[in-house]
Order: structure tokens, then C-alpha cells, then sequence
């Protein structure tokens, strides 16, 4: 059995419609090679390598602030999962750690649920009122 090319009979033919000029149909994978092979003046066929892809990332402002900015939360999570419990039997709250971890981990998870939509409408609102920034457009409504 070929994985490819002509006699793969795991492959099955295109619509008619797609078919070669010569009337041979081409099977997916090859129209798929012919669509990558394609280029285009605004498009020019490009190598991506591991390096120019991570030059990408690296210079897109956005993607690099979102990174940093999720890092920073999972680190802030993480800690507060470690520590909170203690922290707060540290303050003489509660008399029991396993009480102490418990009410900590209710009032984390109601500040999440509450927190997250109202800090969604502050954006959208903050948003409104100065624009997308610049370059962007605004797509809330």
C-alpha cells in the first residue's frame, strides 16, 4: 500500500468538479501539496523555521504581554493554593487548619466566579470609552 500519490487506495477521489484538466480526480493530499505550493505576490512561499517563528512570537507585543500577564496569574494562583490556608490561620481566623483552608478556598473560588464577569464589563467598558488602542478595532457592541 503507497501512503501517497498515485495507487493509494486508502485515498478516496474528489468531486468531479475538483478533477485534474486531464480528467484524472486528485485525491486530497494532493490538492492539499498544490494549495501549500501556491504563492502569491502578497504571499510569498515562505521556509518557517523554529527560529523566524519564535522572532514571530517574540515581537508580537500582544503575545508577549498575554504570556507574561498569564504567568503572573498562575504564579499568584499557585501561591495563594500553597499558602492561603496558612496565611489565614496565621491571622488567628480560625482555630482549625482544615477550617482555614476550607473558607479560604470558598471566598477564592466566589471572588473568581464574581470577579471574572465584572472585570469582563470594566474592560468592555474601559474599552468603550478609549478605543481599541492603537491599531486595533473595537468588535464589542
Amino acid at each position: 500500500l503507497h501512503c501517497c500519490g498515485e495507487g493509494a487506495s486508502s485515498q478516496q477521489p474528489l468531486l468531479a468538479a475538483d478533477a485534474h484538466d486531464e480528467g484524472t480526480p486528485h485525491t486530497a493530499m494532493q490538492i492539499s501539496q498544490q494549495q501549500r505550493d501556491v504563492t502569491t505576490p502578497h504571499h510569498p512561499k515562505q521556509k518557517f523555521t523554529l527560529f523566524s517563528e519564535m522572532k514571530a512570537c517574540i515581537s508580537s507585543p500582544v503575545l508577549v504581554t498575554l504570556s507574561l500577564g498569564w504567568a503572573a496569574m498562575i504564579g499568584v494562583v499557585a501561591s495563594l493554593g500553597t499558602f492561603g490556608g496558612a496565611f489565614v490561620l496565621a491571622l488567628q481566623l480560625f482555630d482549625d487548619e482544615r477550617d482555614a483552608a476550607y473558607w479560604f478556598g470558598i471566598v477564592a473560588a466566589l471572588a473568581g466566579i464574581i470577579g471574572t464577569p465584572l472585570g469582563g464589563k470594566l474592560a468592555d467598558k474601559i474599552l468603550k470609552r478609549h478605543g481599541a488602542g492603537s491599531g486595533g478595532s473595537s468588535t464589542t457592541g
